[in-house]
């Protein structure tokens, strides 16, 4: 009988726990996913130069309209002027952003606030009053009260209304880019208004 209670008296302890496997040490932290540029750098940099030789060529292509109204004594203070020196001005701005990206794209996209601001955000403002006198224009020159050529009666006024909407709407575009380069500062820079 001794042996049976020995027996009973070892099954009612508690077995020893095996122990604990060891734990293997924690993972290395993830990187955050980081964007990579969408194309390849030397498409980026024949891009940039084609850009630049298209601006380029428009700004030459301006200066010599600006010439001519010169040269064949035009008048000096016109539409056709206004929107010539608008054009020679945007194009001369964009030429000289894009040449920039030549040296070192970092330092145009960290530039000062003026700066920043002069090659960024006044090309927009300069299209947006580039459209404001094209809308002058038309509603100074454009269809009068009466019917226009083979329009019937009322649709004179109805195809003024359709150059000032569309031209709205373009300023509306206009400004929205204008809001989301400021907003686009700290982070994704938006490449609209080329």
């Amino acid at each position: 009988m001794r042996t049976s209670s020995s027996a009973r008296v070892r099954t009612r302890w508690p077995m020893a726990a095996p122990p604990d496997p060891p734990v293997p040490p924690p993972d290395p932290p993830v990187p955050p996913p980081t964007l990579g540029p969408a194309v390849r750098p030397f498409v980026t940099l024949g891009l940039t130069g084609v850009y630049t030789a298209f601006y380029a060529l428009l700004f030459l292509f301006v200066y010599a309209q600006l010439w001519l109204v010169l040269r064949y004594r035009h008048k000096r203070v016109s539409f056709q002027t206004g929107f010539l020196f608008l054009c020679l001005v945007w194009a001369a701005l964009r030429t000289l952003l894009f040449s920039f990206y030549f040296r070192n794209s970092r330092t145009v996209n960290s530039l000062g606030p003026v700066p920043f601001w002069s090659l960024y955000c006044l090309p927009v403002c300069l299209q947006f009053w580039t459209l404001s006198l094209m809308n002058l224009y038309c509603a100074q020159v454009g269809p009068g009260p009466g019917p226009g050529p083979g329009l019937g009666p009322g649709l004179g006024r109805l195809r003024g209304g359709l150059y000032e909407s569309g031209s709205s709407g373009m300023h509306g575009l206009g400004g929205s880019d204008v809001v989301y380069r400021v907003l686009g500062r700290g982070g994704l820079m938006w490449s609209t208004g080329f």
